[in-house]
Parts: C-alpha cells; sequence; structure tokens
C-alpha cells in the first residue's frame, strides 16, 4: 500500500463475482489500509478509491481504482464498447499521436473518440455501415466520419493508416448466417491490408474463431492475442501486423 499517499483518505469498493456487494471482512479491510497509510475510511469525498473482487472462479483482484476523466462518465447506448476497453485496445496497438487510425465498424464511436480525446491522435476516421449511426459519428469532433461498406472502403487510400482499431459485429445480434459473416470478415480484413501501411497493425475485439485462419490467408501474422469477458461473452483481442511485402 506504499504508492498511496500518506494520510488519504480512502474508500473501499467491492465486487463478489460481476455483482457490487458488501463484505463482512470490509471493517478489517479498512484498518489495514488505515494502519499503514495513516488515512481515514471516506465514503463521500475520498483522495483514494480501492477496489477488492472476489471473483467466481475463487481468484482475488486487489488494486487501487482509477477515476475517470469527464469524457468517460457519458452514458452509453445500448450494446456500445465502455470507453475503458476502448482505451485498452488503443493501448495495444501502440498509439502515438501522429498516428492515422482507422475503425471500419465504428458503430456509436467509443474507439474513435478514444483515439482522439485518450490518446490525441491526429487523424481518426471512422466508417459505419447503419446509415442511422453516422449523424452520431459525425457529431465527434474532429473526426472524420463516413457512411460506408468495411468490405469495400473505396474513400480510403492505399498504405494510407497507421493502425485499425476496431470491434466488428459478433454475429450474436445480427441477422447474418455464420457464412455471411466469415464472408464479411475475410472481404473487410483484405481492406484492411490495403489500406495499412507496411508493419501497420489491426487490434480488433471478436467472439469468432476463425481469425487465425483468415490472418494468415490475407498476409497478417498474429502479435498478441488475450481471452477476454465482455458484458459476460467471451471474446478474443488480437493484434495482427500486416507483414512485409
Amino acid at each position: 500500500m506504499s504508492s498511496i499517499p500518506a494520510k488519504a483518505g480512502f474508500k473501499i469498493h467491492t465486487r463478489v463475482g460481476s455483482q457490487t456487494a458488501g463484505l463482512a471482512d470490509l471493517p478489517a479491510l479498512q484498518r489495514a489500509v488505515a494502519d499503514a497509510n495513516g488515512g481515514m475510511p471516506d465514503s463521500f469525498r475520498p483522495e483514494v478509491e480501492l477496489m477488492l473482487w472476489l471473483r467466481a472462479d475463487g481468484k482475488a483482484l486487489w488494486g487501487w481504482q482509477l477515476p475517470r476523466p469527464g469524457f468517460k462518465t457519458r452514458k452509453l447506448e445500448p450494446g456500445e464498447l465502455r470507453p475503458e476497453l476502448a482505451h485498452v485496445m488503443g493501448l495495444l496497438a501502440s498509439l502515438d499521436h501522429k498516428d492515422t487510425v482507422l475503425d471500419p465498424f465504428a458503430g456509436y464511436g467509443s474507439i474513435v473518440r478514444e483515439c482522439l480525446q485518450g490518446f490525441h491522435c491526429q487523424e481518426v476516421i471512422g466508417v459505419e455501415f447503419s446509415e442511422h449511426l453516422v449523424p452520431h459519428l459525425k457529431s465527434i469532433p474532429h473526426l472524420i466520419a463516413k457512411h460506408g461498406d468495411a468490405a469495400r472502403l473505396p474513400h480510403i487510400e492505399t498504405r494510407s493508416v497507421d493502425r485499425v482499431i476496431t470491434d466488428p459485429p459478433w454475429g450474436k445480434f445480427e441477422p447474418k448466417t455464420p457464412e455471411h459473416l466469415e464472408h464479411l470478415y475475410y472481404e473487410a480484413m483484405i481492406q484492411m491490408h490495403r489500406v495499412l501501411r507496411i508493419k501497420g497493425c489491426i487490434v480488433m475485439l471478436t467472439s469468432v474463431d476463425y481469425i487465425p485462419k483468415l490472418a494468415s490467408e490475407i498476409g497478417f501474422t498474429i502479435e498478441k492475442q488475450y481471452n477476454v469477458l465482455v458484458n459476460g461473452q467471451k471474446a478474443t483481442l488480437y493484434k495482427l501486423r500486416k507483414l512485409a511485402a
């Protein structure tokens, strides 16, 4: 606990499984933190917020809960990717403020918003097929928002993009057959390969299981792969690197 400021007022959040829950041992935990840092519990205006999470698999997570910037506290649309996860995707992509970034499945804009506001990328392009979502994207300051098909991308020049960060359809709620969905991924990944600069990368969140096969066929290598849970759904976070020609 030495990294917490001395004598800082603190609050401890507790979760059991996926639910916020009380904990019988919370008073003892508060005393331990107070003894280590000289601070006192403060539920109203704490300087530091801590989290103890008892997971269903028997593991426990304990750490410092960082505050959210103001732009990450807005109300999310149903199914919209959480900004914290979008930020993790940006970190995995090793985003730099000089990068040109594309999300060809932009949706409500969580990823492109994070690229702009969390990483201050100089050029961010969001492409969305659903026409009713495009005005929502166009309301995001400094975003280049386009109505289009991720499987075509005629308005994106070849080798003009440094990073593709995207959360494509998973096939859970969209009216697509598995064959149609795989074809969409194949065509979209061909376009991503075309628009990426040499050694550019894709960071993709998905639950489909054929990304390794498509990556090998199209010309990507898998640099990193993480199994994650998103709203209770099993998914995989991939980092794919475009191979040199």
